[in-house]
């Protein structure tokens, strides 16, 4: 683009003769568009352009004309033309716009929160940090970020924004206009030199505050020590259900609901004249609210149950425990075809889905219903090391693109065999030890013994079934597919019996929002 030269295709991934350069220099701003400041250069030309604008005059006369043709013929931008052809240096204005740029967020849901964080905390400074400038960070430093691995990144990107924001915010505080100005007044103090692309390759201090310590590294060190902490304290939004009384839409016939008509529900309740199934129709996979824990004795033996509770119920705080005995009572009835049952008891009147327990030594939460069964889903975050967890994110990566023989700068092919099978072992040892060997539906036994069959799959299937493990530890998934080391397709299925009583501890665990309070009960005893 400077030199008008020809480029030989051969040539064109050669880094020791082409460049890409920005054409508003990344000491200004981060700006990797290449709609609007990418180009492809001549790598000794940029080398001597460096982090000058506007660009040299030889050049801009050189190929004015080239350019007005490519931004005529739809080539390049209007935008691009104008940065490649103006001539005015950048004024104080810009420059401290382009820092604003990089701060503040436009979004109109940004600004609404602003308001309300304004309103709710008036003496508080509210510091913007883009996602794209924490994402810089983590390459910058090599900070893994594996989703699929476990939760903790919310709360180590929590933690990034923080130190990102307070770095940004007091190099250049809230009004960047000011910070420029005095870098004008002050060209030779250290404090005032600034690459956009560079913020953290020097000591950022304003009035004895240290936000940044370049020198030996020593901030770097103590974030690495943070987000590599293990230590994240993870809590769920448990949910009572409202709306639909249905999870299906579908509505049963009469030909249908004839057969079994306890099975059904009319499609309006709250029409008498419709509540015949048998002649109307009906639903079924009625929408549940929550569970309720009760006691109740069947040919003398007692036993304890959590119960789904639809939501025609109505809402937990209106509910009572008369309510809850009568729809229990004919729910009963239906499950044992009338046979006697008595002392029936609502030990615990509501328990809201995603509610943290504790069955046999090991931590799941509950989810939906099924049959006699409910769906229950790991609560132990996975734990790899550095090295194991970035391999992770290349075997993801490899699976999204399925591309599995990219290479790295040194040509060195990236997924290979060995280092699945290693990765396989680790995660096989992750499971056959606590927390995972409390598992009481822990795909170890199908995976124990497997590492020859696993060695001999291709580097495809490898992938998969490393995937496929990484989703159950992680609930990504309710069941997964081993098939191809011997397993099923629809491996680990969590189903817990809602007759608890057949468990040895079942503990309900009420966890506040930020998990450092909690109170426990033991279902099997209150």
């Amino acid at each position: 683009m400077y030199s008008g030269e020809t480029i030989e295709l051969n040539d064109l991934m050669n880094n020791n003769l082409y460049d890409i350069d920005h054409i508003y220099p990344r000491h200004f701003i981060k700006d990797d568009s290449i709609e609007n400041n990418l180009v492809l250069v001549k790598k000794q030309i940029n080398n001597h352009k460096s982090d000058s604008f506007p660009l040299e005059k030889d050049i801009q006369k050189d190929r004015a004309e080239f350019w007005k043709e490519l931004c005529e013929r739809g080539f390049i931008t209007k935008e691009k033309y104008n940065r490649l052809t103006r001539t005015e240096e950048f004024t104080d204005e810009e420059k401290a716009m382009f820092i604003s740029r990089q701060l503040v967020e436009t979004s109109q849901g940004t600004k609404a929160i602003t308001q309300v964080l304004k309103q709710a905390f008036p003496n508080t400074q509210i510091v913007f940090v883009k996602a794209s400038i924490v994402s810089d960070f983590r390459k910058k430093f090599e900070i893994n970020k594996v989703r699929a691995l476990n939760d903790t990144h919310h709360a180590k990107d929590a933690y990034l924004n923080i130190v990102v924001g307070n770095t940004y915010n007091t190099k250049f505080t809230s009004n960047p206009i000011n910070y420029i100005k005095d870098a004008a007044k002050n060209p030779r103090d250290d404090f005032f030199k600034y690459h956009m692309d560079k913020i953290f390759d020097y000591n950022v201090c304003r009035n004895g505050e240290n936000a940044w310590v370049a020198d030996n590294g020593m901030s770097k060190k103590h974030v690495l020590k943070v987000v590599n902490r293990n230590t994240v304290t993870i809590t769920r939004k448990t949910e009572e259900k409202h709306g639909a009384l249905s999870n299906k839409a579908t509505v049963w016939g009469k030909d249908k609901t004839k057969g079994n008509p306890d099975a059904y529900m009319p499609v309006k309740s709250s029409d008498a004249k419709a509540q015949d199934v048998t002649k109307y129709g009906g639903i079924t996979s009625i929408a549940n609210s929550g569970y309720t824990l009760i006691e109740y004795t069947i040919k003398g033996k007692t036993v304890r149950s959590l119960e789904a509770l639809p939501v025609y119920l109505g809402k937990s705080e209106t509910l009572t425990n008369e309510n809850i005995l009568g729809y229990i009572t004919e729910a009963l009835r239906k499950e044992y075809k009338g046979k006697e049952v008595s002392d029936i008891r609502v030990c615990v009147p509501f328990i809201p889905l995603k509610s943290k327990v504790r069955i046999d030594g090991f931590c799941y939460y509950l989810g939906g219903k099924t049959g006699n069964s409910i769906y229950l889903n790991n609560d132990e975050p996975l734990y790899l090391s550095y090295d194991d967890e970035e391999y992770l994110r290349k075997i993801i990566k490899a699976l999204e693109k399925s591309n599995y023989e990219e290479t790295d700068k040194d040509g060195n092919v990236i997924i290979t065999k060995e280092k699945n099978i290693e990765l396989f072992k680790v995660l096989a040892l992750k499971l056959c030890s606590k927390p995972y060997c409390n598992n009481k539906w822990n795909i170890y036994k199908v995976i124990e013994g497997k590492e020859d069959v696993f060695e001999e799959l291709d580097i495809e299937k490898q992938c998969f079934v490393i995937n496929q493990i990484i989703y159950w530890i992680n609930s990504t998934t309710q069941n997964v597919n081993l098939k191809y080391i011997g397993g099923s397709e629809h491996a680990g299925t969590l189903g817990l019996n809602k007759k608890i009583s057949e468990c040895n501890e079942v503990i309900l665990i009420h966890q506040s929002i930020t998990g450092m309070f909690e109170r426990r009960i033991d279902l099997l005893m209150i």
